[in-house]
């Protein structure tokens, strides 16, 4: 059953998804025309960035991260799901969702704080450091269920799907 593309479904059926593995081998070239402002020219240039390669770079890295990825040893859609979340940290900026931003900069505060409960101080202090790791941590929860509602909820099943 396909579900209409406008609703933010994916498709579900097997058909779909053997379909999907039939077209992973094969690249499709698009020629894309970009016209860039003299403004933003002149900053590359000052960076010593050519447009062309900017661009290529960015769209090749949009196009590595909504690739279908086969999760860790097989194991299923949970498993591509995590591993769909631990490539969002390796992501280029440009390439991400507000949504998927805002992630990414809560795991990496979760982080630091994780970091700090190893350094020796004042039992306070380090009280204060494990409640606010704590509370982090759902934060970071909560941030994953926006990213998940934003994919869809049937986004890892159909990456799962078009791999396997």
């Amino acid at each position: 059953m396909v579900q209409n593309p406008q609703e933010g479904e994916l498709p579900r059926s097997p058909e779909v998804a053997r379909q999907a593995r039939s077209q992973l081998g094969r690249e499709s070239r698009v020629r894309l025309s970009v016209p860039v402002p003299p403004l933003v020219q002149a900053a590359l240039a000052h960076q010593g960035k050519s447009p062309t390669a900017e661009l290529n770079r960015v769209i090749g890295e949009l196009f590595r991260k909504l690739t279908p990825q086969r999760g860790p040893n097989d194991k299923g859609p949970y498993a591509g799901e995590v591993l769909y979340f631990e490539r969002l940290r390796d992501a280029p900026i440009e390439t991400l969702t507000l949504a998927e931003r805002m992630f990414v900069h809560v795991v990496q505060a979760h982080q630091l704080l994780l970091d700090l409960r190893d350094v020796e101080g004042p039992d306070a202090v380090r009280g204060d450091v494990e409640q606010l790791t704590q509370d982090l941590a759902e934060w970071v929860d909560a941030a994953q269920e926006i990213v998940r509602a934003e994919r869809g909820p049937d986004h890892s099943n159909f990456d799962w799907e078009a791999t396997s």
